[in-house]
């Protein structure tokens, strides 16, 4: 090999990968990514990210791999919304998406987000790639929240509460409040996107959703308004939204 390397145009060792390069680890981090392999991909990436952190390549990867990581599937969860839109309650879908959610995958969908509003948090900057990405970060930090505290085993809890701060604790409550506003202002930034849009449609048009439209800034307890209201939409089920099965209900 090294006879065949000397006799080429090319120099053998010039074309070897230099393995101490960022390049190299996007790539070795990207191909992780393609295989599933998130914590590998995190590994790879975050060291580039320090160096990098506006390379807008090296942003996406590090969102992916940790979104990833949570159990977000993009694809999956289009397909999700398409086949049970209308037979089950959306937060119910985004819920179901993440079998066995605990908290780190919370963490791991926290980092995500982090990642892309340190980049960029404003949505009529980001690109219409990054703003699908964005969009179903924050609805599948819905899921997972809801996952992770109102299933056991993977199938809905009949003891659930969402109005116990026990059952739902007003830290990742405040999750699911900014989720929504922050997931329907990235979607208004989306092109090309119809196939998306109309699956979640009948989602982002409800006023019940619409209501906390001004609510990314929103902190549970402190704001009474929002966080009340998103714990009474989440055991409703008769707006196709929550995950009960009846009218909404305020807690007390």
């Amino acid at each position: 090999m090294l006879i065949l390397g000397l006799g080429s145009c090319s120099n053998a060792f010039r074309d070897l990968p230099d393995k101490s390069s960022d390049q190299y680890y996007i790539d070795q981090a990207r191909i992780f990514l393609n295989e599933f392999k998130f914590t590998e991909a995190i590994a790879k990436i975050m060291p580039v990210l320090e160096s990098q952190p506006r390379n807008p390549e090296v942003v996406e990867i590090a969102i992916l791999a940790h979104a990833g990581r949570a159990g977000l599937r993009v694809l999956d969860l289009i397909l999700e919304l398409g086949s049970d839109s209308g037979s089950v309650s959306f937060f119910k879908i985004f819920a179901q998406h993440f079998p066995n959610a605990d908290d780190d995958d919370i963490a791991d969908m926290q980092t995500a987000i982090s990642i892309l509003e340190t980049y960029e948090p404003n949505e009529v900057v980001r690109s219409s790639e990054l703003n699908m990405i964005a969009m179903f970060l924050y609805y599948g930090r819905i899921g997972v929240v809801l996952h992770r505290y109102a299933y056991e085993d993977n199938v809905l809890s009949p003891t659930f509460n969402q109005c116990s701060t026990t059952d739902l604790p007003d830290v990742d409550l405040t999750y699911i409040v900014q989720s929504i506003p922050k997931a329907l202002n990235a979607s208004s930034y989306i092109s090309d996107a119809d196939g998306v849009s109309s699956a979640l449609s009948a989602l982002t048009d409800l006023p019940e959703i619409q209501f906390f439209i001004g609510s990314e800034e929103s902190v549970c307890p402190t704001n009474q308004a929002p966080c009340q209201s998103m714990r009474s939409l989440i055991g409703e089920g008769a707006l196709n939204i929550g995950l009960g099965a009846g009218v909404a209900a305020s807690c007390p």
